[in-house]
């Protein structure tokens, strides 16, 4: 079941796909954080620990928001 516009249309595919780029771009911007704190030699605080919760957060509501 996905977004049905006025025309009778469903964009559920097109929104999943969007939610889908958006959440690889994400994971994309925390693994490089992660290298930099490495290549730095800094060992992981509780923001990159508050950061990696956010990330699985999004990724188990992107099924429910994405139908």
């Amino acid at each position: 079941m996905g977004l049905i516009f006025a025309h009778g249309e469903c964009k559920g595919i097109g929104v999943l796909a969007v939610c889908v780029v958006f959440w690889i771009i994400a994971a994309t911007a925390v693994g490089l954080r992660v290298w930099a704190r490495r290549i730095k030699q800094h060992v992981l605080e509780i923001n990159d620990y508050a950061i990696f919760l956010g990330l699985v957060g999004g990724i188990l509501q992107t099924p429910f928001k994405c139908r």
